[in-house]
């Protein structure tokens, strides 16, 4: 993951990246959410953004730990969840104000 996100210069713009296959821990277990948490240096979770694919995985189990939480839904597979996304570049977006 970390190796595709410097590929296409993303990389820099995240505190920290972690891949369940290299730290033993998949997505919803929290300790994967914590170990992120502390390795981005966060203060608290909510200082922190989870952008993932999975309502249960990625929304739910960040949001059990604490952390903000988006889903990216390019397909309009769960319209129930909020905040969603149909890619990646309308989270940045938001996140930049709706900069284009």
């Amino acid at each position: 993951v970390e190796a595709m996100l410097d590929e296409v210069g993303l990389r820099p713009f995240m505190r920290a990246v972690l891949d369940s296959w290299t730290v033993g821990a998949s997505k919803p277990d929290r300790r994967i959410f914590d170990l992120a948490i502390e390795r981005a240096g966060l203060t608290t979770p909510a200082e922190g953004l989870m952008v993932g694919d999975s309502p249960v995985a990625d929304v739910a189990g960040a949001t059990a730990v604490g952390l903000r939480a988006a889903l990216i839904d390019p397909y309009d597979l769960h319209p129930a969840v909020k905040p969603r996304f149909g890619g990646l570049g309308a989270v940045t977006d938001a996140l930049l104000g709706g900069a284009p």
